[in-house]
């Protein structure tokens, strides 16, 4: 019985857990848009943006040209707050050193263990 029981309980948990995480998540929006389209639809002081363009450096696929300089602009007139990753190079620092940066550090990729120098430096950008 307190197997049953620490299974029931151990159910309750996650079935809470999961409702916590809908209510939280209820009026998240996650769209696949040019970044300009989604700013026109949804910018407003209440809005938050993750962004995650495509890198200046280490871009292993296609993703055709962006053009930074007109990005940044775009992030200039945010009314909501944003949150981007960039890579970490000196071009986008200087571009973005008017907002708030933090440097971090991760690992490239999933279950890259036995590759040498697998850490990949990245800019996170605020404007809060």
């Amino acid at each position: 019985t307190s197997a049953k029981s620490n299974a029931a309980h151990s159910l309750e948990n996650m079935l809470s857990g999961i409702m916590r995480i809908a209510e939280r998540l209820d009026r998240v929006v996650i769209e696949n848009l040019d970044y300009k389209e989604i700013f026109k639809v949804y910018d407003n002081p209440q809005s938050f943006f993750f962004l995650d363009p495509p890198y200046r450096n280490g871009a292993q696929y296609d993703v055709g040209r962006m053009d930074y300089e007109e990005f940044i602009k775009e992030l200039n007139n945010l009314k909501g707050r944003f949150l981007l990753t960039i890579d970490d190079c000196k071009e986008n620092v200087a571009m973005l050193k008017h907002f708030k940066i933090k440097r971090v550090s991760r690992v490239n990729g999933i279950n890259r263990k036995q590759i040498v120098n697998n850490h990949f430096k990245e800019l996170f950008v605020m404007n809060y």
